[in-house]
Formats: C-alpha cells, structure tokens, sequence
C-alpha cells in the first residue's frame, strides 16, 4: 500500500511519516516488481498472457547484468543491484534512510526490492 502511494501520487509526506514512526534499524520493504522466469509449459503459458497484459518489454529487455552475489539459501540467491528504475523515484535518503536494492531470485521467478533502512 504504500508502495502504491509513493509511486501514484508521489507522495513525500507518506515517507516522511513511515520514516518518523520507524524505531532505530527499523525497515520499510518495498517490493518494485516481480517476474515469473519460463521454465515449464504451464510457467510459458503465464508468460505469454503477462506479455499481452503488460506489452512486449517483458520478453524483450537488454541483456541481464550479473550482480555481486551475497547470499544463497535454500536454492533462493539475492544480489544487490544498482538503484532499481522505478526505486530511485522513493525518496528515502531526503528522509534518513538508508537504501539497499536486491534482486532475490530462484530458477522460477525473480522479485526486485528496495529497502529503505533507518
């Protein structure tokens, strides 16, 4: 939820007030995209009906860059990114925060993350 409003309204009074109620080393996840990876005909399928709802960049996107690996557990393996697209529009170091961007992943999906740490 408030994903949903930072990124339609813009709304830095949203941040401010997540940022004033967040207790030292404190948290706030916001989850910027997830993507389902073809790796069986029911997953292709989905995919195919991703690509008609969300238009072609789905498939179609420049080459993935390889990241600093840091963590691999129970066949899941996150990596730290470079600030996300969509992540560098929240503003969390004008309130404070720290940020982090990963990419979590498995060979059946992938999640992009920002955290904002206090």
């Amino acid at each position: 939820m408030i994903h949903i409003l930072i990124q339609q309204r813009r709304d830095p009074k949203t941040i401010a007030e997540v940022e004033r109620i967040l207790n030292p080393g404190g948290r706030l996840i916001v989850l910027v995209g997830a993507n389902l990876l073809p790796v069986n005909p029911i997953q292709s399928f989905m995919l195919l009906i991703q690509m008609f709802i969300y238009g072609p960049g789905v498939f179609f996107k420049p080459g993935r860059q390889r990241y600093r690996k840091f963590e691999v557990s129970a066949g899941i393996t996150t990596e730290l990114v470079p600030d996300t697209e969509s992540g560098k529009h929240i503003p969390l170091e004008q309130y404070g925060l720290r940020r982090r961007c990963e990419r979590v992943y498995n060979h059946q999906w992938e999640v992009y993350i920002v955290t904002g740490e206090k």
